[in-house]
């Protein structure tokens, strides 16, 4: 995982997890089909059975199998741009087993060619292949991949490393899945270089090989942002360590005398091997987009549910009518929250952070801040990073998924996030940015998910409120010196536990909670049929 995973991917709403996953199983399944399939059957497991319809689920794996990335403005119209292309695509539901409860299996056919994958969402829009044609494999096609069917003979393996040493390819990983010894194989090698056309057709001509499919890095969005100035690596630094401890984080930044955007930056630039300030234009790009999303704002729109819109003006409005208990910074984050996650209900493009679910909560409290404060887009964009890294490590100690643990891995971990950001921003230490992370997601310690009628609506937008107010108090604790006394860390593990204890009807099955009142069972009754 990567600062992206966690600020990203830039999406069409409403779901990272349902809508963006999705759409990248999808853009995946056709990548390695080699070309857009004339019919797919789709079995949907888990989550995206339960919930799939609300999130978009569907549209999102049909706008896939298509080519369209999770940031494309047409993925809510592919169910009618699929008719028109001849497409043929059908729903079914099944327990497929022990597997991540947003899993789906693609039977995918053009002409002569058929192919079955089984793909798993995992949070934050990033994906695991699970198997191809019933073969078990894991790889995510994030990256430059050769996906190579093969039989199990003495051999094959060192021939296609050596064929592309000579073409100057280097292997970063290589995995090889068979069934058994000397039968049926597919070998995974992810490259850091792409694989040159000329190059597959050797591959595939290769005795034994039986198919060839490539994918090239899979990027979330097709925007790219402006440089940023920013220092170098420095000579001699190195990890000291995997993302997973934020006392880590904290230590280099100590030793080093650095900030935490400097350590979270080179240590992305280490295992990139891109330069920081290119990094952080990557980053910038994402802040832009949370702008955009602010600027079109549309009072008048509603969800297809009619249950989501008008809410962010009408906080403003009661802040210009001075009607509003909260004021200044805290009502423009209350306002601010509630438009973004409009925004995402209504599909529209935003960016999840860390999830499509929470990404109201980050842009509220750094919009606010900067409009309130004056600070320039440097210093917000390393705040960015700063609430990236705290998400890393969320989403590497525990999940950043609603189908795992619960609302507390989404908006809880937002939270964290955006309390470390606004600490950053006022100038305090990184140790006082751990401590107002640790604290907000303390706050919010056993959230359940419980969308009712399967939407990200009810109660995700209000949710994202109070995840952006708890960070803001969070970070003024954090700058007065005032401790939690359980170090962030440990808070991380005690959130991770809770969610393991989470019954599956509170996580993101709209089974339990809210969803399950007698309001919510007829809201569902009245909305699904709509759709």
């Amino acid at each position: 995982m990567d600062l992206f995973d966690i600020i990203g991917p830039v999406m069409v709403g409403p779901s990272s997890s349902h809508t963006a996953g999705a759409a990248r199983i999808g853009l995946i399944a056709m990548r390695l089909l080699g070309c857009v399939p004339d019919t797919c059957r789709i079995v949907l497991h888990g989550s995206f059975a339960a919930t799939g319809v609300g999130h978009g689920t569907q549209h999102a794996l049909i706008a896939g199998l298509m080519g369209m990335l999770p940031d494309d403005p047409a993925l809510p119209s592919s169910p009618q741009l699929a008719r028109e292309r001849g497409l043929e695509v059908s729903f079914t539901q099944e327990d497929l087993g022990d597997v991540h409860p947003n899993t789906a299996r693609l039977t995918l056919r053009k002409e002569e060619r058929q192919l079955t994958v089984m793909a798993s969402s995992v949070g934050g829009g990033r994906i695991r292949v699970r198997e191809l044609d019933g073969m078990a494999v894991d790889f995510s096609g994030e990256t430059h991949t050769l996906v190579i069917a093969h039989w199990d003979e003495t051999g094959r393996i060192a021939t296609v490393s050596q064929l592309l040493a000579l073409h100057g390819v280097n292997i970063a990983t290589l995995q090889d899945f068979r069934d058994q010894r000397g039968g049926r194989a597919v070998m995974v090698v992810e490259t850091d270089q792409p694989i040159p056309a000329q190059l597959v057709e050797v591959i595939a001509s290769v005795p034994g090989i039986l198919r060839v499919s490539v994918l090239e890095a899979l990027q979330g969005s097709t925007a790219a942002g402006r440089a940023m100035a920013c220092d170098p690596v420095p000579q001699g630094f190195a990890e000291s360590g995997p993302a997973d401890r934020l006392e880590t984080l904290c230590q280099e930044s100590e030793a080093w005398n650095a900030g935490l955007p400097e350590i979270l930056l080179w240590r992305e630039s280490l295992a990139q091997d891109r330069p920081p300030q290119e990094i952080l234009a990557q980053m910038g790009e994402a802040y832009r987009v949370m702008k955009q999303v602010r600027d079109q704002y549309d009072p008048q729109e509603r969800s297809r549910s009619g249950l989501v819109g008008g809410e962010g003006a009408a906080m403003e409005e009661a802040l210009r009518q001075g009607t509003a208990l909260s004021a200044g910074l805290y009502g423009q984050v209350i306002a601010e929250a509630l438009r973004h996650s409009e925004a995402n209900a209504c599909m529209k493009r935003i960016v999840a952070a860390p999830t499509a679910g929470s990404c109201g909560v980050l842009p509220a409290v750094l919009l606010s801040l900067q409009q309130e404060k004056g600070y320039d887009d440097g210093t917000m964009v390393r705040a960015l990073v700063t609430a990236a890294g705290v998400g890393l490590v969320i989403a590497s100690r525990a999940s950043i998924s609603g189908a795992e643990g619960g609302c507390q891995a989404e908006v809880g971990a937002a939270s964290a996030m955006a309390a470390a950001a606004l600490v950053y921003c006022q100038g305090g230490s990184p140790r006082a940015c751990m401590e107002a992370a640790g604290m907000a997601l303390s706050n919010l310690m056993g959230l359940v998910c419980d969308p009712v009628a399967t939407l990200v609506e009810v109660p995700c937008v209000k949710r994202n409120v109070i995840g952006a107010v708890g960070a803001l108090a969070a970070a003024d604790m954090a700058l007065a010196g005032i401790q939690l006394k359980i170090p962030a860390d440990e808070v991380i593990d005690a959130m991770k536990r809770v969610g393991r204890a989470l019954p599956e009807t509170l996580r993101e099955t709209g089974e339990g909670g809210l969803a399950a009142t007698p309001t919510g069972v007829a809201l569902r009754r009245s909305i699904l049929g709509d759709f």
